[in-house]
This record gives structure tokens, C-alpha cells and sequence, in this order.
């Protein structure tokens, strides 16, 4: 019985430094967030990926009502941002602005092959997110070309979870550092 008890009290233990550990390095991170100007690269960059995010979960979330994805661009998005917004405020004034004022680009496989979709394509041709849809922003340069193209390197989109944009942020988020812009780490 000694023996279990002190294996519980070790484990108890760690499982306490472990929860510690959580909350201060969660509350360095909202500290550090909450300090950064909301027109620095790296701000705009995690208010883009949060809002494809929640775009996503509305698309998600009108499929499973309707059976269907709502048609592509703007008002697709608008459709199902106002459906989920029905039930509660999730987008109440219908699919937000990218962080750099322009609309986010949203086009279901369906409607990969209609001109001007917007509709991007893979390393091999192919589109990308082939079998479902593809929701992304411009990014800071406001361009987007074929796969490779430095236009599209910070391009932010919703169906690359290695998320390479991340990069050109970090180079981008140092110039504007290097340019005189408030630091986070003050």
C-alpha cells in the first residue's frame, strides 16, 4: 500500500508542474498577444488563420444543415455565416474582411473549373484541396499565383496544416520591427 501511495503522490506531482507550466506559459502568450499592434505582420497573420478557421466551421456547419456547400465567393460565405448566426452572434454582419480590408476567397471543388474562380492550384497541376473547398486570403501583398510563386507565399489558407505562410510573417513582422514599429518584447 506504501508503494502505490507514493507512486500516486509522484504522479499527482507531476501532473501539478505540468499544469503549472500551462497556465504561465498560456498567460505569457495572451501577455505578449495583447501587446502586439494590431497592424503588425504577425497580429494580421493569427487574426487571418482564426478567421478562415471560423469560416470553415460555418461552411462545415451549413453543409450538415443543407446536405450541400453554398455556391462559391462572397455570398457563399455570407450564406453560411448567416445560417450559423442564426442560432447564435457567430458573424453577425455576414464574412468578415481579411485583416488587410479585402474578402476572404472561398470556392467549393465544384466550381474549381469555372473561369475566374480564384480556384488554386498544387505543385503537380492539380487544385489544391481537390475534394472538398478551398478558403484563403491574399495575404499581405494582396496577390496569389501557381504553386511556388513568391505571390502566393503568404497566402493563408484553409487546407495546409504545416501553415508555410508562416515564414514570410516572421521575415516580414522583423522588418517591420527593424522599421521602428513597437516592440512586443518591451
Amino acid at each position: 500500500m506504501g508503494r502505490t501511495a507514493a507512486v500516486f503522490r509522484g504522479l499527482l506531482t507531476v501532473v501539478t508542474l505540468v499544469c503549472v507550466v500551462v497556465v504561465v506559459v498560456s498567460a505569457a502568450l495572451f501577455y505578449f498577444a495583447g501587446r502586439m499592434p494590431l497592424d503588425a505582420p504577425l497580429a494580421r497573420m493569427y487574426r487571418a488563420e482564426t478567421d478562415i478557421t471560423a469560416l470553415v466551421n460555418a461552411l462545415e456547419q451549413y453543409r450538415d444543415r443543407t446536405g450541400a456547400l453554398p455556391p462559391r465567393g462572397v455570398e457563399g460565405l455570407a450564406l453560411a455565416t448567416q445560417a450559423v448566426s442564426t442560432e447564435m452572434s457567430y458573424f453577425a454582419e455576414g464574412a468578415p474582411p481579411d485583416p488587410w480590408g479585402r474578402p476572404y476567397v472561398y470556392v467549393p471543388a465544384g466550381a474549381y473549373d469555372a473561369p475566374e474562380s480564384g480556384a488554386l492550384r498544387d505543385g503537380e497541376g492539380g487544385y489544391c484541396a481537390p475534394d472538398g473547398y478551398q478558403v484563403y486570403c491574399l495575404g499581405a501583398d494582396g496577390l496569389t499565383g501557381a504553386f511556388g510563386d513568391p505571390e502566393r507565399r503568404d497566402d493563408i489558407t484553409s487546407w495546409e496544416p504545416e501553415r508555410p505562410w508562416r515564414e514570410a510573417y516572421r521575415a516580414l513582422h522583423a522588418d517591420y520591427r527593424r522599421s521602428g514599429a513597437p516592440s512586443t518584447e518591451e
